[in-house]
């Protein structure tokens, strides 16, 4: 009975662990994101420090001057972040099609050219004096870019 017992109980860890490993595996096959659901920016940028570090995904206006500023924004509270992306994620399809959008929206008038849904990584520094470095994105990935054409369609 003792054997029987101890067969049992190593089929119920074993059991156990082929299911942890299991679910491990099925959270790594996920793209990053996937259940990471759309917040407001405005509310982001009004509730930093609740949102600081943490995985995003946002819809966001995107604006540049060509030269050094650039900010993802929300028209409805005119408040925004400054993305960023790392030389990794400017080898990818979606940042370099972002990119490229941005390029072409450079000294144009209008900020509202470009519109997309953002993913990625938010920081909030609070104790810089440089107000543009206060609220950080990381973009790790970008859906749904959207470009205006020159006569309004996008």
């Amino acid at each position: 009975m003792l054997v029987q017992y101890s067969k049992l109980h190593m089929l119920k860890w074993l059991a156990l662990l082929f299911y942890a490993c299991s679910s491990v595996t099925s959270l790594q096959g996920q793209k990053a994101g996937d259940d990471t659901k759309l917040v407001s920016l405005c509310y982001v940028v009004l509730h930093p420090a609740q949102y600081n570090g943490r995985l995003i995904r946002f819809f966001a206006y995107a604006s540049t001057d060509g030269f050094e500023f650039e900010s993802l924004f929300d028209p409805k509270c005119n408040k925004g972040v400054v993305p960023w992306t790392s030389v990794e994620s400017d080898k990818r399809d979606d940042i370099m099609a972002f990119n490229r959008a941005m390029n072409a929206q450079a000294n144009k008038p209008k900020h509202d050219d470009v519109t997309a849904i953002f993913y990625g990584r938010f920081e909030y520094d609070q104790t810089t004096d440089n107000l543009a470095r206060r609220r950080l994105f990381e973009i790790l990935r970008v859906e749904s870019l959207r470009v205006k054409e020159a006569g309004g369609i996008p």
